[in-house]
């Protein structure tokens, strides 16, 4: 089997974290989730290495990845789901996993948004990993 596009990758774990928020936003509820419907989620995943290191790094830094999110952008709480699973794998890549350069994971965030989210979306996700990115140099 041949590699698995990273865009690829990011749509399904944007889709995990898109059912998670959608189920419950508290930040315990991840590695719950994870585990009730592990079954069910990660069969297409061992073939996609990028995805399952994605959604592990992302369960074990959640509240750093959370914190950041807060940190550059007051109305978090306002967030879409979808808008915050953008958020949260984009500063996963560049800021802790550091695998993708920032400008590529922003792009691509930003790419996500337009298939999945708004025009304003695109703009408050732009922002704010601008903001993050910013904080890095």
């Amino acid at each position: 089997m041949g590699k698995i596009p990273r865009r690829q990758s990011r749509e399904k774990v944007l889709q995990i974290l898109y059912s998670l928020h959608f189920q419950n936003r508290d930040k315990k509820a991840l590695p719950y989730y994870l585990k009730r419907y592990g079954e069910s989620i990660t069969p297409s995943l061992p073939q996609d290495s990028y995805a399952l290191e994605m959604l592990e790094g992302i369960v074990e830094n959640y509240e750093a990845i959370e914190d950041t999110i807060t940190k550059y952008y007051q109305f978090v709480d306002e967030l879409s789901f979808i808008d915050l699973a953008i958020i949260q794998i984009s500063i996963y890549e560049f800021m802790i996993s550091k695998q993708t350069p920032p400008k590529v994971s922003i792009n691509e965030a930003i790419e996500l948004s337009k298939i999945y989210s708004t025009e304003y979306s695109k703009k408050i996700i732009n922002a704010v990993l601008d903001a993050v990115e910013k904080s890095m140099e």
